[in-house]
C-alpha cells in the first residue's frame, strides 16, 4: 500500500494515507505494472472489521488486493480469530456486538486462524480477455436499467 502511494505520488496522483485508492489511482498504478500484483498492508481502518491487524503494526491489516492492469479481481486476508479483537473491531466498525452473537458464540470453542479471499471471475474474465467492461464476460448482465434476462 504504502509504495502504491509512492508511486501515484509520483504520477501526480495524491492520496492521503489510510483512504482507498480511488478508480483514477487504479488507472495509473495498471499502467504502471503490466501484469498481475498484490498490494499488500493496507490500513486496517478501511478493510472489513474481520480482517486481522498486524501484530506488530495494528495500523495495518494482514490483507491483499490482487490487481490486474487497473483492476482489482481478488481480494483477501487473515480472519480475526480472538473474540475480544473480533468484538473490539466490530464495535470501533460501528456495529453492534449483540447483531452477531451466533457467529461469535462459535468462538467460545475456539477458532483457529485462518484466512479467506474472494475472486471476481467476470472482473478476471474481463481482463484475460481485453474486454473494455465487465458486463461483456457476463451471460446475463445486470444493472440498474436490467434485472431480468
Amino acid at each position: 500500500y504504502d509504495e502504491a502511494l509512492s508511486i501515484l505520488a509520483e504520477k501526480g496522483v495524491k492520496i492521503e494515507w489510510g483512504e482507498d485508492l480511488s478508480t483514477e489511482a487504479e488507472r495509473k498504478l495498471g499502467e504502471e505494472f503490466k501484469g498481475p500484483y498484490f498490494i499488500v498492508d493496507w490500513p486496517t481502518r478501511i478493510k472489513p472489521f474481520y480482517i486481522m491487524p498486524k501484530p506488530d503494526n495494528p495500523d495495518l491489516s494482514l490483507s491483499f488486493d490482487l490487481m490486474i492492469g487497473r483492476m482489482e479481481v481478488a481480494s483477501g486476508g487473515q480472519r480475526i480469530h480472538d473474540k475480544d479483537l473480533l468484538i473490539s473491531r466490530l464495535k470501533s466498525s460501528g456495529l453492534e456486538p449483540e447483531s452477531f452473537k451466533h457467529h461469535l458464540k462459535c468462538f467460545d470453542w475456539g477458532i483457529p486462524p485462518h484466512s479467506g479471499w474472494g475472486l471476481g471471475l467476470a472482473r478476471l474474465v474481463m481482463m484475460l480477455l481485453g474486454l473494455s467492461d465487465v458486463r461483456e464476460a457476463i451471460l446475463y448482465p445486470r444493472d440498474r436499467w436490467r434485472l431480468v434476462p
